[in-house]
C-alpha cells in the first residue's frame, strides 16, 4: 500500500508581484488625475465672511479660470463653447442636473469673465454652481458689513 505524500502549497509569487505593480500604477495614475483638477496657477480671492468648506464634493466639475481669463477643465484649455459642450456631455453621462460645478477663479480675474463662465454653466443646464475662494474668516460678517441673505 502506497502512502500519500503531503502536497506542498506554493503561492504564485509572480502573479502576486504582477498584481501589486498593477495596483501601484492604478493609484499613481488616479492620484495624478485628481491633482490635475486644481490649477496651481490660480490664486483664489480671499473671502473674509465665509466659513471654509470642510469636505469638498468629489463629484464636482472643477473649472479653473486664470487671471488672464483663460478657462481650464482639468489640464485642458477651453473656450466658452468648448466648456458648454463638455458640461452638457458630462451632464448626460451622469444623467442628472444636480451635478455640482465649482468655478475656481483667480483673484485678479475680471468679473465680466467670471460672469460669462457662470452663464455658460447655467445655459448648459447645471444650476449647482459655487465660486471658490480662499476662506480666511469664520463665516460671520465683519463689523460694519451686512450679511448677505439668500
Amino acid at each position: 500500500m502506497k502512502l500519500n505524500e503531503p502536497e506542498t502549497l506554493e503561492l504564485p509569487i509572480v502573479a502576486l508581484i504582477d498584481i501589486c505593480f498593477e495596483l501601484i500604477i492604478f493609484f499613481v495614475l488616479t492620484a495624478t488625475q485628481a491633482g490635475d483638477m486644481v490649477d496651481e496657477q490660480v490664486s483664489l480671492a480671499e473671502a473674509k465672511s465665509v466659513a471654509p468648506v470642510i469636505k469638498p464634493n468629489p463629484r464636482a466639475v472643477i473649472i479653473n479660470m486664470r487671471s488672464d481669463g483663460s478657462i481650464r477643465v482639468g489640464a485642458m484649455l477651453m473656450t466658452l463653447p468648448d466648456l458648454k459642450r463638455t458640461l452638457v456631455q458630462t451632464m448626460h453621462e451622469y444623467g442628472n442636473k444636480d451635478l455640482p460645478v465649482v468655478v475656481r477663479c483667480d483673484g485678479k480675474a475680471y468679473y465680466r469673465d467670471i460672469d460669462k463662465v457662470v452663464a455658460v454653466v447655467g445655459s448648459a443646464g447645471l444650476y449647482k454652481i459655487s465660486i471658490a475662494a480662499y476662506a480666511t474668516g469664520t463665516g460671520k460678517p465683519e463689523s460694519g458689513h451686512a450679511a448677505a441673505t439668500p
